[in-house]
């Protein structure tokens, strides 16, 4: 059975804030542009549909 997983705009923050952490740390200068995108890339990856603004 496949469950398909989607968001309606609200992000995937992680179970501890990781997405606010990595990109607070990225806009500080402290976090490299890759490490960033790479977490953002992994938070994405379990979503089965992209978010749309077809309302």
């Amino acid at each position: 059975m496949t469950i398909l997983t989607h968001t309606l705009g609200f992000p995937r923050v992680g179970l501890r804030r990781e997405l606010k952490k990595a990109q607070e740390s990225y806009w500080a200068g402290t976090q490299r542009v890759k490490r960033y995108w790479r977490w953002a890339r992994t938070a994405r990856a379990s979503l089965g549909a992209a978010e749309t603004s077809g309302y």
